[in-house]
């Protein structure tokens, strides 16, 4: 991939998601902490998801794939992996990492471990970060952010961090190509 795979992040089509990497865990795995059965899943691209499971009738989408050790889940509905239900069950014997871009121009990134949060920040601003430590992609975005100059994004630092520091690089083929999908209905 190009060191442009993350360039979706910041465009505004974009604008409201939910990304959670949980090394080590299967797809199955991940499906069953967000409440959906791994045996309904079905491997569609982006396209054939959004003909299968138009917004109006699903309130929840789940969008499931691999990279390297990590498993991901991507949302763009309802949100679920911003619950602190689901990331805290998630990461539970595993390292977890949460990207977070709300449609209100909201923006964090979250460490977890063991069912402990290590690090919270929003990316423009990884000073500001809470959690038990130790600090080390708060630490490394504000590296990133202090040697660029003041017109790079927070979430492109973050996102240079994540492909330097875990070798992850998600662009949006990969995202709109075929994953493992799962509907959450409303009630």
């Amino acid at each position: 991939m190009s060191s442009d795979a993350w360039n979706w992040v910041a465009e505004p089509r974009y604008a409201s998601f939910c990304l959670v990497f949980a090394r080590t865990k299967t797809a199955d795995n991940v499906l069953e902490v967000y409440g959906a059965d791994p045996e309904a899943a079905v491997h569609m691209t982006l396209k054939e998801s959004l003909a299968a499971f138009p917004y109006q009738d699903v309130e929840v989408l789940l969008r499931v794939g691999h990279l390297g050790d990590w498993t991901f889940c991507y949302e763009d509905r309802r949100l679920l992996g911003n619950t602190g239900e689901v990331r805290t069950a998630l990461s539970w014997g595993c390292e977890t990492i949460s990207l977070h871009k709300g449609g209100d121009g909201t923006k964090y990134f979250e460490r977890m471990e063991d069912c402990r949060r290590l690090e919270l920040f929003e990316p423009r601003r990884p000073s500001d970060v809470r959690g038990e430590g130790p600090f080390v992609f708060s630490a490394l975005v504000h590296d990133k952010l202090s040697a660029a100059g003041p017109n790079t994004l927070g979430m492109s630092a973050l996102t240079m961090v994540l492909t330097e520091r875990l070798g992850l690089e998600l662009d949006r083929a990969t995202l709109d190509g075929p994953l493992l999908t799962a509907p959450l209905r409303g009630p």
